[in-house]
């Protein structure tokens, strides 16, 4: 085999690892970012305040947040991404939602922490948006706050108990 094709091969090979790497990079990114990784609440809640906080965050069934990773964060994005009109959001997004069970539990609980991304500075954005032909562009700063926020939802599915969640939740 001559060098030309190995290379080709080669780089083939690093672009297809660097693909499948890319979310797990971008979760230990936003890791990195925090200042500190959320500490869980020790206090533990009755049955009945389990249920009510299950139910007032939309949960349905029995109160179980399973845990969830970045290709799962992406695949509940594209989910979202798809819904073809505004009318029916709200009934899809909640369906895009349930599709991980306590997903909207815990990006309400992140919220509660960080704020909603790209919230904090809406004013200041709208008057300083790079635009380009039509089209607002997110700056660093929102990306790096887009990935922090996703990369601790990830990290509280997967590192904290349903308990802890809900109880957090209810403070």
């Amino acid at each position: 085999m001559t060098s030309l094709p190995k290379l080709i091969i080669a780089l083939l090979l690093v672009a297809c690892i660097s693909l499948v790497s890319f979310p797990y990079l971008m979760y230990w990114y936003g890791l990195l970012q925090l200042p500190e990784l959320p500490k869980p609440v020790t206090k533990s809640l009755s049955a009945a305040a389990k249920a009510s906080v299950w139910r007032h965050y939309n949960g349905k069934g029995q109160a179980h947040v399973k845990p969830f990773g970045p290709y799962d964060y992406l695949e509940i994005l594209t989910c979202i991404a798809n819904i073809p009109s505004t009318d029916e959001k709200p009934a899809v997004i909640s369906g895009c939602y349930q599709q991980f069970s306590g997903f909207e539990h815990v990006m309400s609980l992140v919220e509660q922490s960080m704020g909603k991304p790209l919230q904090k500075n809406a004013k200041a954005r709208a008057s300083k948006s790079s635009q380009v032909k039509g089209q607002e562009w997110l700056k660093f700063n929102d990306i790096r706050q887009i990935i922090m926020f996703s990369s601790q939802a990830i990290w509280i599915s997967q590192n904290w108990t349903t308990d802890q969640i809900l109880a957090a939740l209810k403070k």
